[in-house]
Protein backbone atom coordinates (compact mmCIF):
# COMPACT_ATOMS: atom_id res chain seq x y z
CA UNK A 1 0.00 0.00 0.00
CA UNK A 2 1.36 3.43 -0.92
CA UNK A 3 2.30 5.73 1.91
CA UNK A 4 0.43 9.03 2.16
CA UNK A 5 2.08 12.43 2.38
CA UNK A 6 2.44 13.75 5.91
CA UNK A 7 0.78 17.05 5.07
CA UNK A 8 -1.74 16.12 2.41
CA UNK A 9 -2.42 12.42 2.91
CA UNK A 10 -5.92 11.33 3.90
CA UNK A 11 -4.80 9.08 6.74
CA UNK A 12 -1.81 11.10 7.96
CA UNK A 13 -1.89 12.30 11.54
CA UNK A 14 -2.25 16.06 11.87
CA UNK A 15 -1.38 18.43 14.68
CA UNK A 16 -4.87 18.51 16.19
CA UNK A 17 -5.09 14.72 16.31
CA UNK A 18 -1.67 14.41 17.91
CA UNK A 19 -2.50 17.01 20.55
CA UNK A 20 -5.83 15.30 21.28
CA UNK A 21 -4.04 11.98 21.80
CA UNK A 22 -1.76 13.53 24.41
CA UNK A 23 -4.82 14.34 26.55
CA UNK A 24 -3.38 17.44 28.17
CA UNK A 25 -5.82 20.25 27.35
CA UNK A 26 -4.36 22.85 29.79
CA UNK A 27 -0.87 22.34 28.35
CA UNK A 28 -2.18 22.60 24.80
CA UNK A 29 -4.00 25.86 25.54
CA UNK A 30 -1.07 27.41 27.39
CA UNK A 31 1.59 26.51 24.82
CA UNK A 32 -0.59 27.43 21.86
CA UNK A 33 -1.26 30.82 23.47
CA UNK A 34 2.45 31.39 24.09
CA UNK A 35 3.65 30.30 20.65
CA UNK A 36 0.96 32.16 18.72
CA UNK A 37 1.69 35.40 20.56
CA UNK A 38 5.45 35.04 20.16
CA UNK A 39 5.16 34.30 16.45
CA UNK A 40 2.70 37.13 15.90
CA UNK A 41 4.97 39.65 17.61
CA UNK A 42 8.06 38.49 15.73
CA UNK A 43 6.28 38.76 12.39
CA UNK A 44 4.96 42.24 13.15
CA UNK A 45 6.41 44.98 10.97
CA UNK A 46 6.15 46.70 7.60
CA UNK A 47 8.48 44.24 5.88
CA UNK A 48 8.73 40.42 6.06
CA UNK A 49 10.92 39.02 8.81
CA UNK A 50 13.26 36.15 7.76
CA UNK A 51 11.92 32.79 8.89
CA UNK A 52 15.21 31.91 10.62
CA UNK A 53 14.98 35.09 12.71
CA UNK A 54 11.42 34.32 13.77
CA UNK A 55 12.29 30.71 14.63
CA UNK A 56 15.34 31.60 16.71
CA UNK A 57 13.56 34.34 18.65
CA UNK A 58 10.42 32.30 19.35
CA UNK A 59 12.20 29.14 20.48
CA UNK A 60 14.63 31.08 22.67
CA UNK A 61 11.85 32.94 24.49
CA UNK A 62 9.60 29.90 24.71
CA UNK A 63 12.20 27.72 26.40
CA UNK A 64 13.22 30.49 28.80
CA UNK A 65 9.68 30.35 30.10
CA UNK A 66 8.97 26.62 29.87
CA UNK A 67 12.28 25.33 31.19
CA UNK A 68 10.64 25.56 34.60
CA UNK A 69 8.77 22.43 33.45
CA UNK A 70 11.33 20.82 31.14
CA UNK A 71 14.16 21.09 33.66
CA UNK A 72 12.12 20.72 36.84
CA UNK A 73 13.09 18.20 39.49
CA UNK A 74 11.00 15.06 39.82
CA UNK A 75 9.53 16.29 43.11
CA UNK A 76 8.21 19.39 41.31
CA UNK A 77 6.88 17.92 38.05
CA UNK A 78 6.02 14.31 37.27
CA UNK A 79 7.85 12.60 34.43
CA UNK A 80 4.57 12.02 32.59
CA UNK A 81 3.67 15.71 32.76
CA UNK A 82 7.12 16.70 31.54
CA UNK A 83 6.93 14.19 28.68
CA UNK A 84 3.53 15.51 27.61
CA UNK A 85 4.90 19.05 27.72
CA UNK A 86 7.73 18.09 25.34
CA UNK A 87 5.27 16.54 22.90
CA UNK A 88 2.87 19.49 23.05
CA UNK A 89 5.72 22.01 22.65
CA UNK A 90 7.20 20.24 19.62
CA UNK A 91 3.78 19.80 18.01
CA UNK A 92 2.78 23.41 18.60
CA UNK A 93 6.03 24.76 17.18
CA UNK A 94 5.57 22.54 14.12
CA UNK A 95 1.97 23.74 13.75
CA UNK A 96 3.21 27.33 13.51
CA UNK A 97 5.88 26.45 10.96
CA UNK A 98 8.78 26.26 13.40
CA UNK A 99 11.05 23.57 14.78
CA UNK A 100 13.68 22.91 17.40
CA UNK A 101 15.79 19.76 16.82
CA UNK A 102 16.35 19.36 20.56
CA UNK A 103 12.65 19.74 21.35
CA UNK A 104 11.67 17.35 18.57
CA UNK A 105 13.99 14.59 19.76
CA UNK A 106 12.89 15.03 23.37
CA UNK A 107 9.29 14.74 22.19
CA UNK A 108 10.08 11.53 20.27
CA UNK A 109 11.74 10.09 23.37
CA UNK A 110 8.72 11.15 25.42
CA UNK A 111 6.39 9.28 23.06
CA UNK A 112 8.37 6.06 23.58
CA UNK A 113 8.48 6.57 27.35
CA UNK A 114 4.73 7.19 27.65
CA UNK A 115 4.02 4.13 25.50
CA UNK A 116 6.26 1.96 27.68
CA UNK A 117 4.22 3.05 30.70
CA UNK A 118 0.92 2.60 28.82
CA UNK A 119 0.20 6.17 29.93
CA UNK A 120 -1.88 7.04 26.87
CA UNK A 121 -4.43 5.27 24.68
CA UNK A 122 -4.03 2.17 22.51
CA UNK A 123 -4.88 4.38 19.54
CA UNK A 124 -1.92 6.63 20.31
CA UNK A 125 0.36 3.59 20.60
CA UNK A 126 -0.75 2.32 17.19
CA UNK A 127 -0.16 5.73 15.59
CA UNK A 128 3.08 6.60 17.37
CA UNK A 129 5.17 6.24 14.21
CA UNK A 130 2.87 8.71 12.45
CA UNK A 131 3.30 11.15 15.33
CA UNK A 132 7.08 10.87 15.19
CA UNK A 133 7.12 11.28 11.42
CA UNK A 134 4.99 14.39 11.64
CA UNK A 135 7.27 15.98 14.24
CA UNK A 136 10.40 15.09 12.27
CA UNK A 137 9.02 16.38 8.98
CA UNK A 138 9.94 19.86 7.76
CA UNK A 139 7.35 22.35 9.04
CA UNK A 140 5.64 24.69 6.60
CA UNK A 141 6.51 28.33 7.46
CA UNK A 142 3.55 30.64 7.95
CA UNK A 143 2.89 33.26 5.29
CA UNK A 144 0.74 35.44 7.55
CA UNK A 145 0.83 36.44 11.20
CA UNK A 146 -1.32 34.09 13.27
CA UNK A 147 -4.36 35.39 15.09
CA UNK A 148 -4.01 35.58 18.87
CA UNK A 149 -6.62 35.25 21.62
CA UNK A 150 -7.86 38.27 23.52
CA UNK A 151 -5.83 39.28 26.55
CA UNK A 152 -7.40 38.35 29.87
CA UNK A 153 -6.11 38.09 33.42
CA UNK A 154 -7.60 36.53 36.52
CA UNK A 155 -5.27 38.43 38.83
CA UNK A 156 -6.76 41.07 41.11
CA UNK A 157 -5.38 44.14 42.78
CA UNK A 158 -3.33 43.15 45.83
CA UNK A 159 -2.23 39.77 44.49
CA UNK A 160 1.39 38.69 44.93
CA UNK A 161 2.59 36.38 42.17
CA UNK A 162 5.62 34.09 42.05
CA UNK A 163 7.11 32.94 38.75
CA UNK A 164 10.22 31.11 37.56
CA UNK A 165 12.52 32.39 34.81
CA UNK A 166 16.05 31.27 33.91
CA UNK A 167 16.07 28.77 36.80
CA UNK A 168 15.43 31.49 39.40
CA UNK A 169 12.25 32.39 41.25
CA UNK A 170 10.94 35.94 41.17
CA UNK A 171 7.84 37.72 42.47
CA UNK A 172 5.64 40.65 41.56
CA UNK A 173 2.89 42.71 43.14
CA UNK A 174 -0.35 43.59 41.30
CA UNK A 175 -1.36 47.20 41.88
CA UNK A 176 -4.48 47.32 39.72
CA UNK A 177 -6.21 45.79 36.73
CA UNK A 178 -6.95 48.12 33.85
CA UNK A 179 -9.04 47.90 30.67
CA UNK A 180 -11.54 45.35 31.89
CA UNK A 181 -9.41 42.50 33.19
CA UNK A 182 -6.86 42.72 30.37
CA UNK A 183 -3.92 44.81 31.62
CA UNK A 184 -2.47 44.28 35.13
CA UNK A 185 -0.21 47.05 36.42
CA UNK A 186 2.53 45.36 38.41
CA UNK A 187 5.83 45.97 40.17
CA UNK A 188 8.60 43.43 40.61
CA UNK A 189 10.16 42.58 43.95
CA UNK A 190 13.91 42.96 44.37
CA UNK A 191 14.17 39.21 44.86
CA UNK A 192 15.79 36.20 43.18
CA UNK A 193 15.71 32.79 44.83
CA UNK A 194 16.66 29.20 44.01
CA UNK A 195 13.39 27.98 45.50
CA UNK A 196 9.77 29.03 45.56
CA UNK A 197 9.32 32.13 47.75
CA UNK A 198 7.13 32.15 50.84
CA UNK A 199 5.49 35.11 52.55
CA UNK A 200 8.41 35.74 54.88
CA UNK A 201 10.78 36.10 51.90
CA UNK A 202 8.79 39.07 50.61
CA UNK A 203 8.01 40.95 53.81
CA UNK A 204 9.85 44.26 53.79
CA UNK A 205 11.33 43.74 50.33
CA UNK A 206 11.38 46.69 47.96
CA UNK A 207 9.75 46.53 44.56
CA UNK A 208 10.69 48.06 41.24
CA UNK A 209 10.40 50.78 40.06
CA UNK A 210 8.70 52.69 42.89
CA UNK A 211 10.84 51.18 45.67
CA UNK A 212 7.87 50.34 47.86
CA UNK A 213 7.53 47.47 50.30
CA UNK A 214 4.57 45.17 50.66
CA UNK A 215 2.95 43.75 53.76
CA UNK A 216 1.38 40.56 52.45
CA UNK A 217 -2.30 39.92 52.90
CA UNK A 218 -3.00 37.10 55.32
CA UNK A 219 -5.20 34.16 54.25
CA UNK A 220 -8.87 35.13 54.39
CA UNK A 221 -8.13 38.84 54.72
CA UNK A 222 -10.16 40.83 52.18
CA UNK A 223 -8.53 44.23 52.43
CA UNK A 224 -5.61 44.95 50.11
CA UNK A 225 -2.10 44.79 51.59
CA UNK A 226 -0.70 47.95 53.14
CA UNK A 227 1.87 49.83 51.10
CA UNK A 228 4.35 52.29 52.49
CA UNK A 229 7.15 54.36 50.97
Amino acid sequence: MAKHSLHSGFNAMNHKQLLNHVAAAPLVLALDDDVSRLVSRQMLGPSPVPHEVVQQAVTHKLFRRWNCVFEAADDEVTENYRDKAWIVAATTLHKYGLSSPHCTERAVQAIDRLNEKVALSDSFFRRSDEAKNLLRSAPIPLKRRPSVPDDVTFWRAGDVVSYQLDRRYHALYVHEIQRGNTVPRVEFFDLRLDRKPVASDLTGKSVYPLQRAVQLRQPGERRPPTLWA
